[in-house]
């Protein structure tokens, strides 16, 4: 029997590296990983998992400076595991923390990333490190590094609220009544894994 699982796994592996692009790969991953049936988990969804879990590292690893190559698919999984309460809010916050932490750009520049990363870090109890990067984030110059004015708006008003700073500077932005009275799992929500 576990010789077939092997086998599976070694043709699945060749069929996904066969596949020309990353959008494809990516979507034939998923595809695996929707047959998982957390609640019911046997050995073959275990198989499955550390599959899709190996897939994305390797992902990661063809593109490690872009955050669509596998580390936020890994994101991703790791709130769809928490979810369906296969991990706790810890166990996901750690897992996050560590895609973040192989992530290379999240040094280089303040991004969505940063502020994710640093949410982890400061609901899995490491609130000095989280709240040195909130910090950076706000006394930093970094509108420019978002796509989308909404999405600094957000970064913005999270550090706010998670440092205590005043809010005069965040009040007027458009998305301050939907984040700012937010709580922790809300919080984790909007900004881990995007």
């Amino acid at each position: 029997m576990k010789c077939l699982k092997l086998l599976a796994c070694i043709l699945i592996s060749i069929f996904f590296f066969s596949c020309s692009g990353r959008k494809e790969r990516i979507k034939k991953i998923w595809e695996i990983e929707e047959t998982i049936d957390y609640q019911n988990f046997s050995d073959d969804d275990k198989t499955k998992l550390d599959f899709v879990i190996d897939s994305f590292i390797s992902e990661q690893k063809r593109n490690s400076s872009e955050w669509n190559s596998g580390f936020l698919q890994q994101c991703m999984l790791f709130k769809h595991m928490y979810i369906e309460k296969f991990l706790t809010k810890e166990e996901y916050l750690k897992e996050c923390i560590k895609v973040y932490e192989r992530y290379k750009p999240i040094e280089d520049k303040i991004s969505l990333q940063t502020c994710g990363y640093a949410v982890c870090l400061y609901y899995s109890g490491e609130k000095e490190r989280s709240l040195d990067i909130f910090t950076r984030i706000l006394e930093s110059d970094c509108k420019d590094n978002f796509e989308y004015e909404s999405a600094y708006e957000g970064v913005m008003i999270i550090c706010t609220k998670l440092l205590g700073k005043d809010i005069g500077s965040v009040k007027e932005y458009s998305l301050f009544d939907e984040i700012y009275p937010s709580e922790e799992d809300e919080i984790i929500e909007i900004s881990v894994g995007w």
